[in-house]
């Protein structure tokens, strides 16, 4: 099985390059890089397709979780601060549209 990784571009990331945790519907994802603006993890091994909670945390404070899909095929995603307009859900928490990239 191929590995997928992931990407998540911002500020605030990582206070360390070692701060940086990543959660998947909260099981820890590897995190294989990360500065203040950038953070590269792998997905966990069979994770499944589908409907996914994102949370970052860069060592002194947690992001508000966002809902995401995960497909199969390769992409590259961007998710906006909350101050952006976004699609959102009934409670108001963005959602986004995740398809890991296979390296």
């Amino acid at each position: 099985m191929t590995p997928n990784y992931g990407s998540i571009f911002g500020s605030n990331l990582a206070m360390t390059p070692t701060s940086a945790q990543v959660l998947l519907n909260g099981v820890a994802a590897p995190v294989l890089y990360a500065s203040p603006t950038q953070i590269n993890f792998q997905i966990p091994a069979g994770f499944p397709v589908g409907p996914a909670t994102l949370q970052v945390s860069n060592g002194s404070a947690n992001a508000y979780p966002v809902y995401l899909q995960i497909d199969s095929s390769p992409a590259v995603i961007d998710v906006p601060p909350p101050a952006s307009s976004t699609a959102s859900n009934g409670s108001n928490a963005a959602v986004e549209t995740v398809t890991p990239a296979r390296w």
